[in-house]
This record gives structure tokens, sequence and C-alpha cells, in this order.
């Protein structure tokens, strides 16, 4: 449950989307070492879950500031009682603050500020982008500063403090977010790291790059990965075509001869068994899949690990997330097609909630699809809805999407007019926000 100092806010969509992602070169070539097992066919009929009480949410009205998504890629600030306010998109808060963003004539692009949880602008729009501000994270400030951005000064990156100070110049052409003390940062085409005084603590000298993470930090030499502690030492060789950061003790590497697998701080490997796609461990376990001969999704089995690499969970669906609340996302790869067959397993891999919705939502910008005992799904019929952890409807499938959903707040969409539920399942339309929202419809053919 959100605190209710932090304002609660809606699904946001990205007007300037800066992603930073890790990209694998090459096919996998992956010698399958795990112990074969009889194909498993899928049961024809699912039997219902269990009849269980509802769990249902007690969304209260949100207290400070949060945002209302259009159908047309802006967004409207808005207060607890369906005031709008004059900034038109938003970063979910993170704290005490969010990232927004308003169009600048001049030039023609966006400007970005940070507001507090009153709406009071505490950074001037003088930046094109400040945190994240993308799908994946609501991240603005660690360790005290945000990342910020200006395509006016060449689209280079520095670091301001709470007050708007500029603690780091914007002299970078990349930069990352500070963790554990560090951020890396890109100057003349090479990475390094500095401090969060701006002092350069690990030379710029690596082709890439990630955050540190369990004191170590993933480095890309000479096309090879490997990791460094904080004092800019080697800790492990390298000796990977790629890598990804630890967790839980765990960093999982892939090898170009042989596959993916997994090793620990020491740089050693913990198991001898080798996937064709492997996933970062979460509470103890990790998803991995192999392919039983031949590239049809037919051919691959999935299965969830141990830290020893036992397996303790075969399924024949397909995996599509870890366990969040007791609870897997699966689909039914012999349907043929991704809009149908989602539904969710529990930890012995049964079914619990049955393959029949043809979408599932990620609640309030979570990357677990679960969150505090729901989730949102979408039926056969296109509209969306809630769920309990038993497969018990607490929000009817009549909408046209669900954009918050929390215990303290459910917002929905139907035929493009927002409302807030209340816990007795009534909706109070927002008006004032509906009509600009048409007004935005309006628009939306020159915007695109």
């Amino acid at each position: 449950m959100l605190s209710n100092k932090v304002a609660k806010i809606l699904v946001f969509c990205i007007y300037i989307l800066l992603s930073l992602s890790a990209c694998r070169a090459g096919e996998t070539s992956t010698t399958d070492v795990l112990p074969t097992e009889p194909d498993v066919e899928i049961q024809e009929e699912i039997i219902a879950p269990t009849p269980h009480p509802v769990e249902r949410p007690q969304p209260q009205q949100p207290e400070g500031l949060f945002a209302a998504m259009t159908d047309f890629w802006t967004h409207i600030v808005i207060d607890r009682y369906g005031n709008h306010h004059p900034y038109r998109m938003v970063s979910p808060f993170d704290g005490d603050f969010a990232a927004l963003s308003i169009y600048n004539s001049r030039g023609g692009r966006m400007a970005a500020g940070l507001i507090d949880n009153d709406g009071n602008l505490v950074v001037p729009f003088i930046y094109s982008q400040i945190g994240a501000f993308d799908f994946n994270e609501d991240i603005i400030f660690r360790d005290g500063l945000a990342r910020v951005m200006s395509l006016e000064n060449g689209g280079l990156y520095g670091f301001i403090d709470q007050t708007g100070r500029e603690v780091v110049p914007l002299i970078y052409e990349r930069a990352g977010h500070f963790s554990e003390g560090l951020a890396r940062v890109r100057y003349g085409g090479l990475d390094g790291f500095i401090d969060t005084t701006g002092e350069v603590v690990i030379p710029f000298q690596y082709e890439r790059a990630q955050d540190f993470s369990e004191g170590l930090a993933l480095v890309r030499m000479d096309g090879m990965s490997g990791f460094i502690d904080q004092a800019g030492t080697q800790v492990i060789p390298f000796s990977f075509d790629s890598a990804f950061g630890f967790n839980e003790g765990l960093a999982r590497v892939w090898i170009r001869s042989e596959g993916e697998t997994y090793i620990d701080q020491s740089g050693s490997r913990v198991m001898p068994q080798v996937y064709d796609i492997a996933r970062s461990f979460n509470d103890g376990l990790a998803m991995v899949m192999t392919r039983h001969g031949g590239q049809t999704p037919s051919n691959n089995r999935y299965y969830f690990i141990d830290r020893e690499g036992n397996i303790v969970l075969s399924t024949p669906y397909i995996i599509l997330g870890d366990f969040s609340d007791g609870l897997a996302l699966v689909n039914d790869r012999y349907t043929g097609e991704w809009d149908e067959g989602w539904g969710f397993i529990d930890k012995n891999g049964e079914v619990v909630i049955p393959l029949v919705f043809t979408s599932v939502g990620r609640v309030a910008g979570d990357r677990m699809v679960f969150h505090e005992g729901f989730a949102t799904v979408r039926d056969i019929h296109g509209l969306w809805g809630a769920i309990d952890r038993y497969g018990n409807t607490v929000v009817p499938f009549e909408y046209h999407s669900i954009v918050y959903f929390t215990s303290d707040i459910i917002v929905v969409n139907e035929n493009g007019e927002y409302g807030i539920m209340s816990a007795d399942g009534t909706v109070r339309w927002l008006d004032a926000i509906n009509e600009l929202l048409a007004q935005d419809a309006e628009l939306a053919p020159s915007r695109r």
C-alpha cells in the first residue's frame, strides 16, 4: 500500500522515451544437460479453482496529485477532487517528487521540470528529461541526485539535487542512476564511474558498463564481459560473451559456445547446466528454458530451478514472469496466439487461475503482475476487470481499460471517459477531465 504522503498516480505513457538497454549479440547455441523428462500433455479441460471468499480492495480518496492519461499520449495532472492542473505529462511519483513535461514552442521540443506532492514547481522547465521517465521505471532521485538531460545542450547528461542545483554538470554523453554511491557515465565514447560529488573514481575505459549491484558492476572490454568492484579492481575476468548484474548473490552469464548459466561473486559457475534462456533469481528461484529438438515453441520446455540448478517446477506452459503473490503468469503455447490463453500457476505448477484471459496488465506500473493481491486482466470480449489471487472477480469486466489500480485507488476508463471507483464499486466520473480529454481527441490527428 502506498504511503498517504505519496501522491497516487495513474499509469502513464511517455512522450520522451530514452531507454538504456543491454543487447545480446548473436544466436545462442546450447548444449542441454538437463535430465530428459517425458512430454507433459496439456489437459483439455481445466478444473475451476476452489471457491474462496473474495478479498475486495478498499479504495480511498487519494491525497496529493496523480496523472490522468488520455488515449492520445498526453496526460493531465489532477488532484483528489478531479481538479486539473496545467501540466500535461507526468511520471510516477518517486518519493516526494514527480517529473513532468510541457510543450516548449521554442524548437518544438518538450521541456521537463519537477513538482512536489503539493504541486509546487521545484525545478523549472529547463531540461529535456529528468529521472528515468520511461515505461519501466519511476526512478527520479537516487542517493539524493537525479539524472537530467538537455537537448539544447547537445543531449548531454548531468545530475541535480532536490533543490534543483546542478551538482554534476551536463557534460556526459550517457548516464545511469546512482547506485551504491556511484553512477556510470560516458565521456569520450567510453564508460566510467563518478561519485555523488561528481568526482571520477573509476576511469573512462569500458566499452559498456552497468550500475553497481551487490558491490559489483558489469563492464565490457574488447567485446567480453566481466565484473569490477567499487575501487575499479577486476574481480571476475572478462571471459563471458554477455552477462547480467548480480541478484541474490548470483549473476547469469552467456557463453557463446555453450549457453546461459550462473556464477557467484567469485566468478565460479554454481551449476553444470546451461540453458537456451535464463532469468535472474528472484526469491530463490529462476525461470529457465531449454529446447528439445527444434526451434518451434512446442519443443521448448520451461522450468523453475533453485540455486543449485535443481528443477523445482516443470510446466508445459510458457512461463512469462517471476512469482508474485505466489503466482506466476503463463500462456498456453498451443493456442498459437499471444492474445489468448493467459492464466496463472502456483509454485506446485498447478493452474489456479484458468488460461482464459487475452491480456494481463501491470498494476500501478509494477513489474510484478500481481500487486497487493490483485491483478488486472482482459477477457475474451476485450473488456478489462480485476481478479484476486483465487481468480475471483473484484472489478467487473466492463471497462475499456483500468488505468490505475492499487488497494488505495482504482481509476477506470469506459469508452474514453475516466472515473474513480469507490469501495462499493460505484464510479465517480471526472467530468472536467473528460471534457479536456475530448478536446485532446479532436487534436489527436495533428499529433500523430
